[in-house]
């Protein structure tokens, strides 16, 4: 029994010395192994990756991996290298010990991309232009570092149809509605995950063309010369005259000439926009040829006599100019008379007591708003013929010759007295004798009705 016991005692020793031994090789075995290396990091730029990482203890070296390639035994603790546009730096460092010529159990690991260089877009970004016009994106540019090839993209390829991706380039061909302010954005993207945006502001202006303005016009003997001024938008003009077109013409006036009298010129002008193949609505001028006034001729003042029963015919004739070759009429404002209003003749047979002076105006119009004027000055004196004044004067022809002898007898008997008598006879005699000839026949013709009458009572 005690045999047994010590048995098993010894066995249990044993099994206990085996552990002892067990534990004394795996603990010298790990103090033989170096610690991994820590604090892995890694810096950027065009176009490389430097890792760097801490040694730990019972390092002499190191094994490293980079991208499957190793490079062993370096002391160093970082590693840096150019790895290409977009490519990884795939690391995996190890510790060595050089007594036990063990590795570290395990690796520091890491992953670095290198990083991507951003895309810039360039682009004119204000663009202003009339309606019809064409917008044409065509300096789209972009920059990258990378060399990346560019994707381009824009908002409003409704309106740039033609839009190119590869390009950046597009047009769009503005219509007669398209007047406004627009906002399109362009983009540009890498592949990578960098972009880059640019707005466009585009203004359209209505480019509808303006009504002309400013007509006037210069008229003669028969032409209308219409003239104006552009409206704005306004490449030429479509103008009709008397509903005849010209079309095209870049001129601002129109000459109608050759117009008959009294014709109108009736001008309508419409702005044209090539562009938009549009008319504006009209400037519309109507004219008439202005008329001519008639001249009347034969304007000429009259004088004549009248007596106690007749006097003499007052006879105008006018005549009439007038450029425009109208028919025209004649009239007056003379009392008396006749005149013939389509030949322009007057007559007026003057009788007793229509002596004196008249101031009559006689015109001839052509019935087209004009008139000729004329005044002419009629003149009728009383005394004719020698009968006719000694009419005037009350007394019977027979006295009025008495009259004259006994005057003429009175002046012979004084020139008779005056000579017996010695006097010189001279011309101052002749005028005394003259004058006491002229008073004493003023004398007798003051007592012709005394005269007269004593005649007539003889008489009876």
């Amino acid at each position: 029994m005690l045999l047994k016991k010590n048995t098993e005692l010894k066995g249990a020793i044993k099994v206990l010395g085996v552990i002892v031994l067990l534990s004394i090789f795996c603990v010298g075995s790990a103090w033989s192994y170096p610690t991994t290396p820590t604090n892995l990091s890694a810096s950027t730029g065009n176009f490389w990756v430097n890792w760097t990482w801490d040694k730990e203890d019972g390092t002499d070296s190191f094994n490293v991996s980079w991208n499957s390639t190793w490079h062993n035994g370096t002391t160093n603790t970082y590693m840096n290298d150019s790895v290409g546009i977009h490519q990884w730096a795939n690391i995996s460092v190890f510790a060595f010990n050089l007594t036990t010529g063990n590795l570290s159990v395990t690796s520091i690991d890491g992953q670095q991309q290198v990083p991507n260089n951003v895309v810039l877009l360039t682009v004119t970004q204000v663009y202003t232009e009339l309606e019809g016009k064409m917008i044409f994106i065509s300096d789209t540019s972009s920059s990258d570092a990378d060399g990346d090839t560019p994707t381009y993209s824009c908002n409003r390829t409704d309106l740039f149809t033609d839009f190119s991706t590869s390009t950046g380039y597009g047009n769009w061909t503005t219509g007669t509605t398209d007047s406004g302010v627009y906002y399109v954005d362009v983009g540009v993207s890498d592949g990578y995950g960098s972009e880059d945006n640019k707005t466009l502001t585009i203004t359209i202006i209505d480019a509808t063309p303006g009504i002309p303005i400013n007509i006037v016009n210069v008229s003669g003997n028969f032409y209308i010369n219409h003239t104006w001024n552009s409206g704005i938008n306004t490449n030429s003009f479509n103008v009709t005259v008397n509903d005849t077109w010209y079309n095209g013409s870049t001129n601002t006036s129109y000459n109608n000439t050759l117009l008959s009298p009294h014709s109108w010129s009736n001008i309508s002008i419409y702005g044209y926009n090539s562009t938009l193949d549009e008319l504006s609505l009209p400037l519309s001028q109507n004219t008439q040829i202005p008329n001519n006034p008639p001249t009347i001729t034969n304007c000429n003042d009259w004088s004549g006599i009248v007596g106690d029963v007749m006097g003499d015919i007052v006879e105008l004739d006018f005549g009439y100019i007038d450029l425009d070759g109208d028919v025209c009429t004649f009239f007056t404002n003379a009392i008396f008379g006749n005149l013939n209003i389509n030949t322009g003749v007057f007559e007026w047979q003057t009788g007793a007591g229509d002596d004196g002076v008249y101031y009559w105006q006689f015109n001839v119009s052509d019935d087209y708003g004009s008139t000729g004027n004329c005044t002419v000055t009629i003149l009728l004196s009383r005394f004719g013929t020698l009968e006719e004044f000694i009419d005037t004067l009350g007394v019977s022809f027979t006295l009025l010759g008495i009259l004259a002898i006994v005057s003429l007898a009175s002046l012979i008997l004084v020139v008779l007295f005056a000579m017996k008598s010695g006097m010189e006879i001279n011309y101052t005699t002749i005028l005394i004798g003259f004058v006491m000839l002229i008073g004493l026949f003023i004398l007798l013709y003051i007592m012709l009705p005394l005269f007269d009458a004593i005649i007539d009572a003889m008489g009876r």
